[in-house]
């Protein structure tokens, strides 16, 4: 993807640092979960119903945070639900995709400068941020900027806020799988996820 070769640290897996971070907030810890004035250290992590995928991560991330001692709650709602709950920020977690080709990457961190008329995760999810004006600013400099350079250097600047901030933890990469009969030859994808090209297929 362009622009996305940065030199960043990986944060590294480091269970007794978390702990660490967690104490420094205040939470001490209880029977089995961390609790400060009586409440449960509670992180709310909604999932679409249908996305198998998305429930296996949702049950993975809930153990290894019970390690830790952070109480996650795992909540499967219908899609409008889902969307109508992260856009009055309903929830502590969420999993959320880019979009690929070709709107990665300046269409997707236009999404995140952008106030939704229903709502928008990603420019909510950054609103807690001490920089999110500068951040904004950057992004749509980037946007309408002709020189390489200083595009480069923007994305460069964008990412590493991004990054820092820990606002997206990476997890994943999507598969695409074509099933087709074995009498199709010229059968390939394109760089855009839903468009299969068929002018390259024919019948053996």
């Amino acid at each position: 993807m362009p622009h996305s070769k940065q030199d960043l640290k990986p944060f590294e897996y480091d269970l007794d640092k978390a702990k660490e971070y967690i104490e420094k907030a205040g939470y001490k810890m209880g029977k089995e979960f961390y609790e400060k004035d009586g409440k449960v250290l509670t992180l709310v992590f909604p999932y679409i119903a249908t996305k198998t995928l998305d429930k296996q991560i949702a049950e993975y991330i809930q153990g290894q945070w019970k390690k830790i001692g952070v109480n996650v709650e795992i909540k499967a709602l219908e899609e409008k639900n889902f969307w109508e709950e992260t856009d009055d920020l309903k929830y502590n977690v969420m999993l959320n995709y880019s979009w690929g080709a070709p709107w990665d990457p300046h269409a997707y961190i236009n999404a995140m400068a952008t106030v939704a008329e229903n709502g928008n995760p990603d420019y909510e999810a950054q609103l807690g941020l001490p920089m999110k004006k500068e951040l904004d600013e950057k992004i749509h400099q980037v946007l309408v900027e002709a020189n390489p350079e200083k595009i480069e250097q923007l994305y460069k600047e964008i990412l590493t806020t991004l990054h820092e901030q820990a606002v997206y933890v990476p997890l994943t990469y999507q598969s695409l799988i074509a099933v087709y009969r074995d009498n199709l030859t010229g059968v390939r994808f394109m760089p855009q996820e839903y468009e299969l090209p068929l002018s390259f297929i024919d019948k053996k």
